[in-house]
């Protein structure tokens, strides 16, 4: 009964706290809900880059884009070390028309541009994908190498180039997110410390009551930490629901300009992401509530 009758009274402070002070808790959860999404964002950002590169490292492509006037010789040539080569996991010959077809279906966009032309400007090609093993930039390299006396190849393209673009970006991406993240971080910290801190030196007077009559210190700070975890909690769930709008609007956006199938690509924070995005804005109202209550009743005026 005694336990029960303490986090009562916690639970009442805590949100007597909250509503005599709403002004100012209000701002609070709005600094901290910013930061929050900031931080939010860029994971979205770094995850969905880490998953279309994971996409391109289980599936690397090697494409041989073909010259119009290749001969069926030097196609069997072509195919002769593709099947020989001992690389090759699997390769599909695409002709000019269904090239075309499927870059349509990537850009209809440019389905009036090609109409007004004479001729399919979409090259043949060979997809090929390797095996695993081979999927280092040495080994796609040394295959490439086979074909250097081909004939009827225009070139050569390897998604190797974008992984390497894409890996780079991503450790910048994370750079730069450390960077933000730990500015908005403190930002948040920094803001829930001295409203709580505010709140107790609002309070001053029971506290002192609470100390003469022999309340602990857990006792005292508990309904201020409360306060914190309440602001906290509350920040992290706005910060993601302004992430989910913000990733609705991007997808409605994209598929509007009718470039690509936007929701094929681009995902939402996984629920573990989202999951670390919440204990994050409980602790950093734990923490910064936790830190300041501390020091304020440290003081000797209190």
């Amino acid at each position: 009964m005694k336990y029960l009758y303490i986090a009562y009274f916690i639970l009442r402070e805590s949100f007597i706290y909250i509503i005599r002070n709403r002004t100012i808790t209000a701002l609070s959860i709005a600094v901290t809900s910013f930061s929050l999404f900031i931080i939010a964002f860029f994971l979205n950002v770094v995850e969905n880059l880490s998953s279309f590169t994971n996409n391109i490292m289980n599936e690397l492509n090697v494409n041989i884009y073909l010259l119009d006037n290749i001969t069926p010789i030097q196609r069997k040539y072509i195919e002769k070390i593709l099947n020989n080569s001992g690389y090759v996991a699997s390769y599909e010959y695409i002709d000019k028309e269904k090239a075309l077809q499927d870059f349509l279906l990537i850009m209809p966009n440019f389905k009036s541009i090609i109409n007004n032309l004479k001729e399919n400007p979409v090259p043949s090609s060979y997809k090929i994908t390797l095996k695993k093993q081979y999927n280092s930039e040495n080994a796609i390299k040394n295959f490439i190498s086979l074909f250097q006396d081909g004939e009827g190849i225009d070139e050569i393209y390897y998604d190797k180039i974008w992984f390497d673009k894409l890996t780079n970006l991503i450790k910048l991406m994370k750079f730069i997110g450390v960077l933000v993240g730990s500015v908005f971080l403190f930002t948040a910290l920094f803001t829930v410390a001295n409203v709580i801190r505010l709140v107790v030196y609002g309070r001053k007077d029971e506290v002192e009551i609470l100390k003469l009559v022999g309340a602990s210190n857990f006792y005292i700070k508990a309904p201020f930490v409360l306060e914190g975890i309440f602001q906290g909690l509350t920040s992290s769930i706005i910060s993601l629901i302004g992430v989910y709008f913000s990733y609705r609007l991007l997808i409605q956006y994209v598929e509007a300009s009718g470039v690509i199938e936007a929701e094929k690509i681009l995902t939402f924070l996984s629920s573990n992401m989202q999951m670390w995005v919440v204990i994050l804005g409980v602790g950093i109202g734990f923490i910064g509530s936790f830190l300041s209550v501390s020091h304020v009743l440290s003081e000797k005026n209190m």
